[in-house]
């Protein structure tokens, strides 16, 4: 898959280039998009075989939910300045950074002893036959809606306010939020079941995303995104390790990678239906992720009490 995620990029670089017809930019840029390695499925995968008790299992996907956030803050701005320099070299340098991700992580799997095969679920469903499965997947549309949704409100509401260039460091709180919230998330042992704390953690991101909507001025939006962001790194390790509980050993980067695939789907579609908003009011395309958030919650809510 990186290799044909580094292929579909270059054919991309050089059709771009050479100037060729837009329609021509298509066919790689799906290649690409279809061939993105999954990663964050993988690794999710690997911690859980590697730290099967639930203290240790939070712990480790706080650590590789601090390393997301920190891609999520450091990624936009390098991105910037090499876009401002070398417009080229952004897409090379996701091309190397992929393709040695999966040398590294290709190497590691390699000295891994196999376990003996676990049950696996029949039917083309897999771990989507599983009840609370299905409700997770169901929820973690919105995070993508939430991190969608954010990224379009954040940038309209900075530019309603004359101030576009700050949209960046106010999302930026977004993301830092997130990183210390998930180390101390990953250093506390819980008592309180997975499953109510990912109700816990999406009427968190309700709440935030709506105050966002009135915040007046800028300093108020990022004071506000402040708390989104606190709440979704928790929200995040937990659904990860309420997935773990839920899928067959045997399919979990199974589960793990529809939870990935919800996630771009809200992404998709909180970026489609917040610009839509944010045209004629920008704060309240604040209210998409916090609606999507507020139902997530009920969904989880619901299943819980089954």
């Amino acid at each position: 898959m990186a290799v044909s995620y580094a292929v579909g990029v270059v054919v991309l670089l050089v059709v771009v280039t050479a100037g060729a017809p837009a329609a021509t930019w298509y066919p790689p840029v799906a290649l690409a998009g279809l061939a993105v390695p999954p990663v964050g499925s993988l690794t999710r995968a690997r911690w859980a075989a590697l730290a099967p008790d639930r203290t240790v299992l939070g712990s480790a996907f706080s650590i590789e939910s601090l390393t997301d956030d920190l891609s999520y803050v450091v990624g936009p701005v390098l991105a910037t300045v090499l876009g401002a320099v070398a417009p080229a070299v952004c897409p090379l340098a996701t091309v190397a950074l992929v393709l040695t991700g999966a040398v590294v992580m290709a190497a590691r799997s390699a000295g891994t002893p196999r376990r003996p095969r676990a049950r696996r679920l029949r039917g083309v469903a897999g771990p989507l036959a599983v009840p609370g499965v299905r409700v997770l997947t169901a929820a973690y549309v919105a995070t993508g809606v939430v991190f969608g949704g954010l990224q379009v409100g954040v940038t309209a509401a900075a530019g309603a306010a004359g101030h576009a260039a700050a949209a960046g460091p106010v999302y930026g709180g977004f993301g830092v939020a997130s990183m210390v919230s998930g180390l101390a998330y990953g250093a506390v042992h819980w008592q309180v079941a997975p499953a109510r704390r990912v109700v816990a953690g999406f009427g968190a991101l309700a709440v935030g995303c709506a105050l966002l909507a009135a915040a007046g001025s800028l300093p108020a939006l990022a004071a506000a995104i402040l708390l989104p962001g606190l709440a979704m790194a928790p929200t995040l390790i937990t659904g990860a390790t309420l997935a773990t509980e839920l899928a067959p050993p045997a399919q979990r980067t199974e589960a793990y990678a529809w939870l990935s695939a919800a996630t771009a789907v809200g992404v998709a579609t909180g970026t489609a239906v917040t610009g839509r908003i944010v045209g004629t009011a920008p704060h309240s395309g604040f209210l998409v992720p916090a609606g999507a958030a507020a139902v997530a919650a009920v969904l989880v809510a619901a299943r819980v009490r089954r």
